[in-house]
């Protein structure tokens, strides 16, 4: 019974760390794109921490549940927030800054509990939990980073494109984030993590 508990337990925090950080990390994009001048988000209701709001079924409950069963990286995302990137200004700069403020969330994250745990060291319960912590965002950093619609590493790229290009990408988009979820298993995020929270925190997870 205190076997099932502490599962029970732990798959909560889990969920919590995984939920939390995504939240935050649309939030930063709906964020940035007010103060390039898009209240699209804000008007929308999406500029707040109530993760009802921000949850996507599959992207934040049933991909990260499966992944973590059969033992992969942890991978999961929340519904993007809406921007209208046509109201930014400056343009371009505004969809740079939309693009990378979520991943810049992630890493921030990442890097304040890389310093407590090289502060505190790498013992104890509260320090598996600001592994974890680490992890998870470093997991986000690195997967949105993937140069690939709709994930965000993709605007960086497509903002030199012409409006019409741009235009052609998004009508696909179902057919990229198909392609996307068929290559998971194949993207070296694990490796790239794991070398991360070794460089950042100078433990090593194997």
């Amino acid at each position: 019974m205190e076997g099932l508990v502490a599962s029970i337990l732990n798959v909560a925090a889990i969920f919590f760390v995984v939920l939390f950080s995504i939240v935050l990390h649309e939030v930063a994009h709906g964020y940035a794109a007010l103060k390039f001048g898009d209240p699209t988000a804000k008007n929308q209701g999406r500029l707040t921490l109530n993760p009802a709001v921000h949850i996507d079924p599959f992207g934040s409950i049933i991909l990260p549940g499966i992944l973590y069963l059969i033992g992969a990286p942890i991978l999961a995302w929340a519904k993007p927030v809406p921007v209208n990137f046509g109201a930014l200004w400056p343009r371009r700069l505004g969809m740079f800054v939309v693009s990378i403020a979520g991943v810049v969330v992630n890493i921030s994250i990442a890097l304040m509990g890389a310093l407590v745990l090289r502060l505190v060291g790498m013992q104890g319960i509260i320090s598996n939990a600001i592994a974890f912590v680490v992890i998870i965002n470093l997991v986000l950093f690195v997967f949105n980073l993937v140069p690939i619609p709709p994930l965000d590493g993709s605007r960086l790229w497509m903002m030199w494109l012409p409006e019409e290009q741009q235009k052609r990408i998004h009508e696909n988009t179902f057919f990229f984030f198909f392609m996307l979820i068929m290559l998971i298993p194949y993207l070296p995020v694990g490796r790239v993590v794991y070398s991360l929270f070794t460089v950042l925190t100078g433990f090593s997870l194997r």
